[in-house]
Parts: structure tokens; C-alpha cells; sequence
């Protein structure tokens, strides 16, 4: 990028916790109202192909646990719920001490989708007991072969396992995040979701935890 003739020269934090990233306008007339949201990193190392994050946030930055936890602090004086967001917030290497932490000071929990491999029970155990409603997951592809081509490396028993341990939770809505429109699509993949969809709810209902699953299928759009 030029102006004038003069390179944009990109700017961007190396130290996070010098700059926090919190709800700052607070009003329930908005989507996600009742939360107070916390940014718990920025980036993201895993590179798939449909997604410009790892290379427009890249390198992968984490906030410090004490600088979240006093963010916390902050945000229950407004909200008792609180919503953790970035990324790639499953990465985050203090994640289990810091749900932990969250919970014991009485906050109810909301994260953005979790990675489907590994799936720490842990992680799952500690959102459930802060009242999470709701755990997303991203396959984005019903096929094996159309998650390699978009360098999504989980396998379905990848995510049939993962859908096992959150409906083992209690947790009461699953959501799955899928594309349609990928390249080199054919009708084998999407007959794939199908049959993954399936196969998945069977599982939910052998649990018998009351765990729901709700599908967001989306026309593929590089972002």
C-alpha cells in the first residue's frame, strides 16, 4: 500500500497488556449487551487457508492472566457475565488457571468458539459450572478431503469426539460453524455435512444431557 508515493508502514501492539481491549460502551440495546467483553489475545498460529488472520495479526500475542483477571474486576462491577473474545482464545496458554480464577470470583462465562482438537474436559468442565449456554465448534467442511484443502487438520473422529465431551458437560446448545461455496466443492462434500450432522446428533442424543445442536451454514467468503 502507497500514499502520496510513501509506504503505509503497519502498526501494531507488541505488548497487549499495555493496551486493553474491553466493552466500553455499555447498553443492553445491543447485541451481546449483557456481556462485558475482555480480549484474551490477538492472532492466530493455525493458518487456514479461508482466514486473513494469521497473516494480518501475525505474531500471536497473548494477554497476561493478572491484566485479565483485573479486567474482570473491572467488568463485574457493570456485568456479571463475562464474554471472552480474540481469535484464538482456546490458545491461550493460562486458559484453564484463568476459567478457574473467572468462575471462583463469581462470573457467569461466554468464549468464542473452542478448538475442536485437543478438547480439554477442563476447559469444557469450568464453562459449563460458569453457566455457559452455549459451545461452538468449527468444522467448516463436511469431508475430510475439503478440511485438508482448506488446511482445517481435524478428522470427523476429531469432532464426533469433541461433540461426545460437550454434550458429557450438560452444556444445553451446541453450535456447529460450516461453509458452503468452498474451492473445488463437490456434491460428495455436502452431503459430507449431512452425514457428520448426523452422526454427531446421535451421539448428543445417546448422552441424554438434554444438549441441543443448532447449525450455522454460511456461503464461503475469504476474511
Amino acid at each position: 500500500l502507497v500514499n502520496s508515493g510513501t509506504p503505509v508502514v503497519r502498526q501494531w501492539v507488541s505488548k497487549l497488556d499495555d493496551f486493553p481491549a474491553t466493552s466500553t460502551i455499555l447498553t443492553p440495546d445491543t447485541e451481546l449487551g449483557n456481556l462485558y467483553l475482555i480480549e484474551v489475545e490477538r492472532g492466530c498460529n493455525w493458518g487456514c487457508r479461508f482466514c486473513l488472520v494469521n497473516n494480518a495479526f501475525h505474531p500471536m500475542r497473548y494477554r497476561s492472566i493478572d491484566k485479565l483477571i483485573a479486567q474482570a474486576e473491572l467488568g463485574l462491577k457493570y456485568r456479571k457475565r463475562l464474554g471472552l473474545v480474540g481469535p484464538a482464545v482456546y490458545d491461550h496458554p493460562q486458559l484453564e488457571e484463568l476459567l478457574g480464577k473467572l468462575r471462583q470470583m463469581g462470573a457467569e462465562l461466554s468464549i468464542s468458539s473452542l478448538r475442536v482438537r485437543p478438547l480439554s474436559r477442563i476447559v469444557l468442565r469450568e464453562l459449563a459450572k460458569g453457566g455457559a449456554r452455549t459451545i461452538s465448534l468449527a468444522p467448516e467442511a463436511g469431508s475430510q478431503r475439503l478440511r485438508q484443502v482448506i488446511k482445517k487438520s481435524i478428522s470427523e473422529d476429531d469432532i464426533l469426539e469433541s461433540m461426545d465431551k460437550v454434550a458429557e458437560q450438560g452444556v444445553k446448545l451446541l453450535k456447529l460453524y460450516f461453509m458452503i461455496g468452498l474451492p473445488s466443492e463437490t456434491d460428495e462434500d455436502i452431503e459430507a455435512i449431512i452425514n457428520l450432522v448426523i452422526k454427531g446428533k446421535n451421539i448428543l442424543d445417546k448422552r441424554r444431557s438434554g444438549c441441543r445442536l443448532s447449525l450455522n451454514i454460511a456461503p464461503f467468503v475469504p476474511r
